[in-house]
């Protein structure tokens, strides 16, 4: 299954992301840029491969819906 932007992934190491959205990468790919909350308040966040994902839960959203990533 294909990610998309809202839904929950997780990468090799088996931590869980939220997907912000999507972007070319210079060898012609397809990067994801990923987000999730770090206990502290904030969020850390980082660009990877999206063909390395694995999606773990597409919720479906509304256009216009408030969506927070916790």
């Amino acid at each position: 299954m294909t990610a998309a932007i809202g839904d929950i992934v997780a990468i090799t190491t088996g931590v869980k992301y939220v997907v912000l959205g999507f972007s070319g990468n210079p060898i012609g790919g397809t990067d994801a840029r990923l987000i999730r909350p770090d206990g502290n308040g904030r969020f850390t966040g980082f660009t990877k491969d999206a063909s390395g994902l694995i999606v773990v839960q597409s919720p479906s959203f509304e256009t216009g819906e408030r969506v927070s990533v916790d």
